[in-house]
C-alpha cells in the first residue's frame, strides 16, 4: 500500500510542476516533474519485483509483456521526446504546442500509454500490488489530465489550446484523429512543421 500512496504523490507532483509553470519558477517544475515522473516508476518497479504473484496461464506472461514494450516506448515519446526544449516559444511568446504525432491521437495520449503499459506489467509480472494499484493510478491520472485539460492549459498555452481542443479528441481517438497521428508521425518530432499548415509545431507539455 505504501507504494500505491508513493505513486500517487508521484503524480500530485506532476500536477504541482504545471502549477510551478504557470507561475515560470522553472526550476521547482523540472524537480517536481522528474521528482514525479521517478516516483511512479519507482512504484512500478518495487511492485512488479514484489513477492505477492497471481495465479495466471503462460501465455498471459508472454502477451503482456509483448504489449508492455511498444507501450513502453509510446508513452516515453510522448512524455520526453516530442515536447520541445523549456523555452520554446511561438508567435505569441507562449510555450509551444505539440499537435501531430502522439498528440494527433489524443490530447493526454500518456494516459493511454501508461495504462497499456501498466496492463502489459500487469500480465507480465503478475504482480498482485500491481493489480491492486491500478484502479488508484489510473483513477488519479484522469484526474490530473482532466485539471490539466480544463484550468491549467488554456492558460499555459493561450488560444492555440482552444483550438486544438476543437480538433483532437480529449482521451478517446477517433477515426481522423488516428489518420493524423499515423500520418506525422513518422516526421522528426521537434521542430517539424504541421502537415496541414495550420502551425501543429507549436509544441505541447505532455500529458502523463
Amino acid at each position: 500500500m505504501y507504494y500505491i500512496l508513493a505513486g500517487l504523490l508521484g503524480f500530485l507532483a506532476v500536477l504541482l510542476s504545471d502549477v510551478a509553470d504557470l507561475w515560470k519558477a522553472r526550476l521547482v517544475e523540472k524537480m517536481l516533474r522528474l521528482g514525479g515522473i521517478a516516483l511512479v516508476i519507482c512504484s512500478f518497479l518495487v511492485l512488479g519485483t514484489g513477492p505477492e504473484r497471481l495465479q495466471v496461464p503462460p501465455w498471459t506472461r508472454i502477451a503482456g509483456a509483448a504489449l508492455f514494450l511498444p507501450s513502453f516506448l509510446l508513452w516515453a515519446s510522448s512524455l520526453f521526446s516530442e515536447i520541445p526544449p523549456k523555452g520554446s516559444r511561438g508567435p505569441e511568446r507562449l510555450p509551444r504546442l505539440v499537435s501531430t504525432g502522439n498528440y494527433a491521437l489524443c490530447r493526454h495520449p500518456g494516459v493511454l500509454w501508461l495504462l497499456s503499459l501498466h496492463i502489459g506489467l500487469l500480465f507480465a509480472t503478475a504482480s498482485r500490488g500491481l493489480l491492486e494499484a491500478l484502479p488508484f493510478w489510473t483513477g488519479a491520472n484522469l484526474v490530473l489530465v482532466g485539471l490539466e485539460d480544463l484550468f491549467l492549459f488554456p492558460r499555459l498555452f493561450g488560444e492555440a489550446y482552444s483550438e486544438y481542443r476543437l480538433t483532437v479528441p480529449f482521451l478517446l481517438p477517433s477515426r481522423a484523429s488516428l489518420r493524423r497521428c499515423i500520418a506525422t508521425f513518422s516526421l522528426p518530432t521537434l521542430g517539424r512543421r504541421d502537415p496541414s499548415g495550420e502551425g501543429g509545431d507549436k509544441g505541447k507539455k505532455a500529458s502523463k
